[in-house]
């Protein structure tokens, strides 16, 4: 095992601490050092095996984690609403860190660990090597601080997640002109809470992860994945206009009553288009699509 370059699990932390974690509280020192290249640590109270129904990862085994695989550049972590907030500050003292995950697997309670405490990762890694952030139904997230921060940033997914309200743009600044960001090539965002308040991204992150003002700098993005995104017609029409997106191969849009033909033809995905519960689009338009376009459509 000390030659294994990845192992996923959600319980690899867990056997880490299972392994070292005596030693560790003893001395400290002459630990061993895995090869392994990705931490997984699930530190939520979900029952998942008979074998250890009460196993909750301590507070700093993330910590001890670190230190034994000090070459880690892949994080995936899960929490509940029990999970204490400062569980990832120890994270920081890894060399690199390209890929970042934070999952909440519980939903309708407040937790302890927020955005604001992914925050310090992304100052440390943002504009160094993090390449992939993925948040799914973390509290308090801001997205200005995402898209300041993560200048290398290639995929981006927000699922479920409660942004800061109100919105910070304010003391950003944000104009359509001001704001800059990532050269994303794959963004996945979802809400299934079309009823909290807070459950809504200011305008100026579509206009900044979807238009690039700068035609030697053309928008990278490949992917596109939008459920209930809740854009205004006004960033629909400077976001999704002809040429937009000269890279995109697949578009995918659900829940999404603003969005007409104009603009599903105007970001003309090269390979695939799904349409779902958008309340313009009907079966015709599904069909006219494929046939200008030449390309695979779904919609349903």
């Amino acid at each position: 095992m000390p030659q294994l370059r990845t192992l996923r699990h959600y319980q690899l932390t867990a056997a880490l601490c299972l392994l070292h974690g005596q030693q560790w509280k003893d001395q400290k020192t002459n630990l061993p050092r895995y090869k392994l290249t990705n931490i997984d640590a699930d530190f939520s109270h979900v029952v998942r095996s008979r074998m250890s129904p009460g196993w909750v990862l301590p507070v700093d085994a993330l910590r001890l984690a670190v230190a034994l695989c000090p070459d880690a550049v892949d994080v995936r972590l899960r929490f509940d609403c029990s999970t204490p907030h400062d569980v990832a500050s120890s994270l920081t003292s890894l060399s690199r860190l390209l890929r970042f995950s934070a999952v909440c697997v519980t939903s309708g309670e407040r937790t302890l660990l927020d955005f604001t405490d992914i925050v310090p990762l992304l100052e440390h890694f943002g504009s160094k090597t993090l390449i992939t952030l993925e948040l799914k139904v973390l509290e308090e997230v801001d997205p200005h601080l995402i898209l300041r921060h993560c200048t290398r940033l290639e995929v981006l997914t927000l699922s479920g997640c409660g942004f800061v309200a109100p919105s910070t743009c304010p003391a950003h600044g944000c104009s359509p002109q001001s704001i800059r960001g990532p050269q994303l090539r794959l963004l996945f965002y979802a809400d299934g809470d079309d009823f909290s308040w807070d459950h809504y991204l200011p305008q100026c992150f579509w206009r900044t992860v979807l238009f690039s003002g700068d035609r030697r700098k053309p928008n990278r993005l490949e992917g596109v994945f939008l459920e209930s995104p809740r854009m205004t017609p006004e960033t629909l029409d400077v976001t999704l206009r002809d040429k937009c997106l000269p890279m995109l191969r697949v578009l995918s849009v659900c829940r999404m009553p603003e969005v007409t033909m104009e603009h599903l033809m105007a970001a003309a995905p090269s390979a695939y288009l799904r349409v779902s519960k958008c309340d313009q689009i009907k079966q015709r338009h599904a069909a006219r699509i494929k046939q200008l376009a030449k390309i695979e459509v779904k919609h349903e």
